[in-house]
């Protein structure tokens, strides 16, 4: 009875409903997030990595939506989150025509923000996740939020969110120490809030 075959179509979608929410919280966490990928990325594990706020890869990274090809059409929010990165055209041709493409296409089509050699991946991958855990977490958080409300608000909604995070920010510890690093001329130490 527990097999997904038995169970009605309304019982399956809920839960994949259930088992997605890790990529909406992936998409909203306040935090950023990098996916770091060698080898394939494919299905559940390429909806995953779109999640993320970043996608380091390695030259040996390939990506394949494979939903087609298994009979399927997508994992809740793969449709959103892919066409986000690469824009409608390419989605609706990366998932339709479910062929593989290499790392050097994804980045080209912005599904990857960076691409490394095999044996230098981790390494840069650590040196940009140092980064966001030595920077200003505030600004950070910040920065997502405005972005996300950017894809829904008009405008003038987009300059008064951005503005009110600005002000937040600017006020906070991170804030008033770049401020003090700039007119000193040294570099800012933040704490993250």
């Amino acid at each position: 009875k527990d097999n997904p075959i038995w169970l009605e179509p309304e019982q399956v979608a809920a839960r994949m409903i259930e088992d997605s929410q890790i990529f909406i919280s992936l998409f909203r966490m306040n935090k950023p997030t990098i996916a770091v990928m060698r080898g394939p990325a494919a299905g559940s594990g390429l909806a995953l990595a779109t999640a993320c706020d970043l996608r380091i890869v390695s030259e040996t990274a390939f990506f394949k939506t494979s939903y087609a090809s298994a009979g399927r059409c997508g994992e809740p929010g793969s449709a959103f989150l892919l066409q986000r990165l690469v824009g409608p055209a390419k989605a609706r041709e990366f998932m339709l025509l479910d062929e593989k493409i290499d790392a050097a296409t994804a980045h080209a089509y912005g599904l990857a923000n960076k691409v490394f050699p095999d044996d230098a991946l981790d390494a840069e991958a650590a040196k940009i996740a140092a980064k966001f855990a030595n920077g200003p977490g505030m600004s950070y958080a910040g920065i997502k939020r405005n972005l996300n409300a950017a894809e829904r608000l008009s405008f003038e909604d987009c300059v008064s969110t951005e503005a009110a995070q600005n002000a937040r920010a600017s006020m906070s510890h991170d804030g008033k120490e770049a401020g003090m690093a700039f007119m000193e001329k040294r570099a800012p130490a933040f704490r993250g809030y």
